[in-house]
């Protein structure tokens, strides 16, 4: 009877080992696979978009600081040049009736130091945009163009006030012009207009002068 207890122990192990383990459970699929693709493809979306508005706001900003540093040029320039005019024509003693001819505008101005005559002839031309002189001193020969201002657009004009007895006592000389000295993507511009007197003239004073000085 002990025996055969003891015979039929190792039989019970032999089966329990047998008896194969339960499978793991599986893990179900998740829901939001695909709502994570989206949201990294809105992500790449938007962070492009914050990119392209970030470039174009420093080339906007690059644009604008060329334009104003351009601008700050020409009305150093331009100051230069109504300084020069100012001594120039200040003791002018004759302005001719300005004019237009192929395509800019023409005014000439004559004056006498030291008993020598000399005649100065300004231009504004449509094309160059620049405001420019050239001059005869005496009987010599008459200089080439020299650049007063640039980046000139929009309108501009040369306008004479003649002198007369109940009106001024003296010719005066007014320079309307506009600078324009923005770029494309930056426009900048500024209207200027100067006026200056000449006090060697009078009501007297014919408008023939510099006459031999060609327009053109």
């Amino acid at each position: 009877m002990a025996g055969a207890t003891t015979a039929e122990v190792p039989d019970v192990r032999r089966r329990a080992q047998r008896v194969p383990a339960a499978p793991a459970p599986s893990r179900p699929p998740r829901d939001d696979e695909g709502a994570a693709l989206v949201e990294l493809v809105v992500v790449l979306v938007v962070v492009s978009l914050v990119g392209a508005l970030f470039t174009g706001g420093m080339l906007q900003m690059r644009a604008s600081a060329d334009s104003n540093e351009r601008l700050a040029v020409a009305q150093a320039q331009l100051h230069a040049a109504f300084q020069r005019l100012d001594r120039e024509i200040r003791y002018a003693d004759g302005i001719s009736p300005p004019g237009r001819a192929a395509g800019a505008w023409y005014v000439e101005y004559s004056a006498t130091t030291a008993g020598v005559p000399s005649c100065t002839q300004l231009r504004m031309a449509d094309a160059t945009g620049r405001l420019e002189s050239r001059g005869r001193r005496g009987g010599g020969p008459v200089g080439s163009w020299r650049t007063l201002a640039s980046f000139l657009s929009g309108p501009r004009d040369f306008a004479r006030t003649p002198a007369t007895a109940g009106g001024a006592r003296h010719q005066q000389l007014t320079v309307t012009l506009t600078l324009a000295a923005g770029s494309r993507g930056a426009p900048a511009s500024r209207p200027a207009a100067f006026t200056f007197t000449a006090l060697n003239t009078s009501a007297g004073t014919g408008d023939d002068v510099c006459g031999d000085l060609v327009r053109s």
